[in-house]
């Protein structure tokens, strides 16, 4: 086998320039699912969870304040 035809999954490999160790980007090798905890901390699943409850609440705000001032715009200019 030679250099190009090795794995079919990307690996780190050294940056020519600074020595350092170029890991692939995000999502560029996904988790087997021997690689993956069993079970999530249960304080990690509640931040997620409570993060998650606040991002859906703010979208509907800034959902609702867009349709009031589209309605506002729309009034203005008696569109």
């Amino acid at each position: 086998m030679n250099q190009y035809t090795q794995s079919a999954s990307p690996s780190p490999r050294k940056n020519a320039y600074s020595g350092n160790t170029i890991i692939p980007p995000f999502g560029a090798r996904p988790l087997l699912s021997s690689q993956r905890p069993a079970m999530d901390d249960p304080n990690e699943v509640y931040r997620k969870n409570a993060i998650n409850k606040v991002l859906e609440s703010l979208h509907g705000d800034v959902v609702g304040l867009r349709k009031n001032r589209e309605a506002e715009m729309d009034g203005l200019f008696g569109a």
